[in-house]
């Protein structure tokens, strides 16, 4: 069985001739040893669904980007713009914030400001 890390010790392919995967150690790996693979980048909720446990310090991959765009219909979107923190060009109608799930989050703060 393979553990979850960051930084896997393994890494594996499909080999046609032998119709399986080979997976092949990176390091020096003591007998009875674990061995460790990235089951790849997710969200707390993902790892707890799909494995049934949690990431110590897994911030980054709870993010998420919320894009917010000031329609040309509507009549305030001129008045708007300086609330996105642009300068007033059409291109300045579309910010990105980068929110994490944490209300104390400077991105969420300026997002519901």
């Amino acid at each position: 069985m393979l553990n979850h890390a960051n930084k896997p010790q393994v890494s594996w392919h499909y080999d046609d001739k032998s119709s399986c995967f080979v997976m092949t150690a990176e390091t020096q790996v003591s007998a009875l040893s674990q061995l460790f693979d990235s089951y790849g980048r997710k969200s707390q909720s993902r790892f707890f669904v799909n494995y049934g446990f949690t990431v110590d310090r897994n911030h980054r991959d709870n993010e998420a980007c919320i894009r917010v765009e000031l329609q040309d219909s509507d009549p305030d979107s001129r008045a708007k713009i300086p609330l996105l923190g642009r300068g007033g060009g059409s291109k300045d109608k579309v910010k990105k914030f980068i929110i994490s799930c944490s209300f104390s989050d400077k991105g969420f703060q300026r997002l519901i400001s």
